[in-house]
């Protein structure tokens, strides 16, 4: 797979699974090649059951909120609703649904510090996308201390808390905050266990499915709102019964809308002015314009004029203010790191952040307002989405050019603090810097696709398309759902200023990355061109001996052997050497040119010229050794180990496949979990060419598990399938009854005939043009996936 421009396709699969090879006789090979310091294992080693952890009290959850006001009908709605407790075994979900701004989140975090004792765990997540949720269980799969978790393994950590939530005796609570679609949950969310699920979202009609009651959140009754206000107002020397009409009045022109209330209450408290005054303050400058502009939900026709409110706030507003604010405009509204404003261009770009005094009084000023929030004890802001809307029409009203250059300014800051993807290498050694900004840059490119008709379209820069091409590949590596629309949003930016050699480049790094997605997918002919048309600039613009050229050769290479195409694979191949040649030496030259003796091996077993693949395949790996790279080490120990299986030399096969598995478990990073997966089908593949039914099924059960956390692609989860079905059918009686028995403890049902069933549907559905009248074979998949998974 191109995992990078200069790594090889995915991991190796077996080369088949029948019962006897037609092969060259078991010829005197070497034996495999170990790193220093790796002991070959004598036996397959398994994961054990999961430990009792400790149960944190709280995970990811705000802070408590000392300012929240009234409420109580709710907060008691939601206890009766969910029948704390009352119902063992059973999950109540209730969806807290509603205007924007009308206090949704607030009232689920005051809910959660209500029940907070009578908890054993709560979980809060924020799911404003999928990746954002992904995040949320990796923070509670670390903070469980739960067996197998890992920072980078997104996937593996939903399925290790889902699985948690679902058989742990403790009570929890989890809060699923700002789902905006619910497609993100499927198969995310425990469906039985000893806790409640709280939803916050818009529009209750997404949910009809996930819950069992829905609760609208209204905005607050005059008597109420007025009460808030005064609350948050504080005390002063006044008139209480002025005070308390003027606050009436305000509450009425604000609609009870909770966040308008806060807002009027923060520019009261800042301006040292009574209720009245600021009543008044507000009448003098109300404007019969139509400012709320939120999707109503079907149970809601109410519509507040909130522009008023929104005026006297952005009108205080000093310029640096102004500016820090237009940039937050365009982020993702959680979780913006205070360190991306440390990273600010020089003075005289711009002046309004010239130093670190400027930028505190211009985030103080936001925080005195309430345009903005703090987390407690981190350097992170917050905005709600509802200002940074309304704040885009007011800046588009009083100066276009303003709200351009903030989307500007937001673009070079995120291209700065955003590492870069340099000369096709794997990000994973920064991934956790790529997490900060990610969400960020995914909320500029939709700003910059998804213009409104009352706003002039937003025009892109070169560091909006460097930004969305370094995090793209990110995305890749990562697997996540919103590739597809920043690749759409940064071919779109790049087009729009087409011409410069750096925009031409940034055009070829992005198309770049969307071969390597069609390859992730094992579209093998869909990634060739992409690749190509990467190739014919790069070819324009960069010297011979460029990385990034030899790259793409690479990939393409890659993609014709995946084919079958051995011819174009050898050339394309040879096409990479020769750029590499033209390097100086170094490590890296080193590095590529073993790789590309890696790919020569393999292109030569495919077509069974097997004692010259030996000779390749092992200088390759005698080359990697000292460079280090653990994933290719893996890679040619299975390689070889294919070969050998090929040959008929299972015991020399075995040490291969188990010396990969020892190099996977000892030193291969959980983010390449694929390199675990294909060791786990040759393992698999060879104890069912032994006779090793009760092995092989265990072995692939770990791989399937591993599946289930792992991105790939269905035909993929197909092989799974059918290599079980292959196991389950050697099982002798007393196995069969063992692997039952295993089996109904995980509450799965054994059955070959369904798991061939199974693995029948996926190719029928998403490879239409595949004979299946006969069966499914090995042969089957040649040509589906990957060559190295064959």
């Amino acid at each position: 797979m191109a995992r990078s421009e200069d790594t090889p396709s995915i991991l190796e699969q077996p080369s088949g699974l029948s019962s006897s090879i037609t092969a060259p006789a078991a010829t005197s090979l070497s034996g495999p090649h170990v790193p220093d310091g790796v002991v070959s294992p004598s036996s397959t080693s398994f994961v054990a059951e999961p430990a009792p952890v400790e149960t944190p009290h709280r995970v990811n959850l705000p802070a408590q909120n000392i300012r929240f006001y009234g409420r109580t009908d709710v907060i008691e709605k939601i206890h009766d609703e969910l029948m704390f407790f009352k119902t063992p075994g059973t999950i109540k979900t209730t969806v807290l649904y509603g205007l924007g701004g009308v206090g949704k989140t607030e009232i689920a975090r005051a809910y959660a510090y209500n029940v907070e004792k009578s908890c054993d765990a709560i979980f809060w997540v924020s799911c404003e996308s999928s990746m954002s949720l992904q995040e949320g269980f990796t923070a509670a799969a670390l903070k469980l201390k739960l067996p197998g978790a890992d920072a980078h393994d997104h996937l593996k950590n939903i399925h290790l808390v889902v699985n948690w939530l679902g058989t742990t005796n403790q009570r929890w609570l989890l809060i699923l905050n700002n789902v905006d679609d619910p497609s993100i949950l499927k198969g995310n969310i425990p469906t039985v266990g000893q806790g409640s699920i709280i939803i916050t979202a818009r529009n209750a009609q997404l949910f009809s499915e996930l819950t069992s009651s829905l609760i609208q959140i209204n905005p607050f009754s005059v008597e109420e709102g007025s009460q808030c206000l005064i609350s948050l107002v504080g005390t002063r020397e006044f008139n209480e019964m002025e005070e308390l009409t003027a606050a009436k009045a305000l509450t009425t022109k604000l609609g009870g809308h909770a966040l308008g209330i806060s807002q009027v209450a923060a520019l009261i408290r800042t301006r040292g002015i009574s209720i009245k005054t600021g009543d008044s303050l507000y009448e003098n400058n109300q404007r019969s314009v139509h400012s709320f502009r939120e999707i109503q939900t079907s149970d809601s026709s109410s519509e507040h004029d909130l522009t008023t409110l929104w005026s006297l706030q952005f009108e205080s507003l000093r310029p640096a203010s102004e500016a820090l604010l237009g940039i937050m405009m365009f982020l993702s509204p959680d979780d913006i790191s205070t360190q991306l404003f440390n990273l600010t261009p020089a003075a005289d770009e711009n002046q309004f952040l010239e130093d670190s005094r400027a930028y505190r009084e211009a985030e103080a000023q936001l925080l005195d307002l309430s345009l903005a929030q703090k987390t407690f004890g981190k350097e992170q802001l917050s905005i709600h989405r509802l200002v940074q809307f309304e704040f885009g029409y007011f800046l588009e009203k009083k100066d276009p050019l303003k709200r351009q250059f903030a989307f500007e300014y937001a673009a070079k800051l995120l291209c700065r603090a955003f590492p870069k993807q340099i000369k096709g290498r794997p990000m994973y050694p920064v991934w956790s810097t790529c997490q900060e900004y990610y969400a960020h840059i995914i909320s500029l490119g939709k700003h910059y696709m998804n213009g409104s008709p009352t706003l002039k379209k937003l025009r892109p820069t070169s560091e909006l398309c460097e930004a969305i091409s370094n995090c793209a590949w990110y995305l890749r590596e990562r697997g996540a759902a919103e590739l597809d629309y920043l690749l759409a949003a940064g071919l779109r930016a790049c087009r729009q200023i087409r011409g410069p050699e750096e925009i031409e480049l940034i055009y070829a790094h992005i198309r770049n990355t969307q071969g390597a997605q069609h390859d992730d997918r094992g579209l093998f002919e869909l990634a060739i061109p992409y690749f190509k048309e990467c190739l014919e600039i790069r070819k324009k613009y960069l010297d011979p001996a460029d990385e990034e050229l030899s790259g793409v050769l690479h990939n393409i290479s890659l993609n014709h052997l995946n084919l079958k195409q051995y011819s174009q694979c050898l050339d394309f191949r040879q096409q990479s050497v020769d750029s590499i040649n033209l390097m100086p030496d170094s490590e890296p030259k080193s590095n590529k040119l073993a790789k590309r003796k890696y790919v020569l091996g393999r292109c030569l077993f495919r077509q069974k010229h097997y004692e010259e693949a030996r000779q390749q395949l092992e200088e390759a790996l005698k080359e990697l050794l000292p460079l280090g790279d653990t994933f290719m080490i893996v890679l040619a120990n299975n390689a070889l180990g294919n070969l050998k299986f090929e040959l008929g030399d299972y015991a020399a096969a075995e040490q291969y496949f188990e010396t990969a598995m020892q190099i996977i478990q000892k030193s291969l990073p959980a983010s390449e979990a694929r390199g675990k997966l294909g060791t786990l089908c040759f393992q698999a593949k060879l104890a069912i060419q032994l006779g090793q039914g009760e092995k092989a099924v265990r072995l692939l059960r770990s791989l399937m598990a591993l599946m289930d956390t792992t991105a790939i692609f269905e035909t993929q989860r197909a092989r799974g399938y059918w290599m079980m079905s292959c196991a389950f059918q050697m099982l002798t009686g007393e196995e069969k009854d063992r692997v039952k028995h295993e089996y109904e403890y995980k509450n799965e049902i054994p059955d070959a005939g369904k798991l061939y069933d199974m693995a029948f549907e996926i190719l029928e559905h998403h490879c239409t043009d595949v004979d299946l009248s006969r069966g499914i074979t090995n042969d089957t998949f040649v040509g589906l996936i990957h060559d190295t998974f064959i």
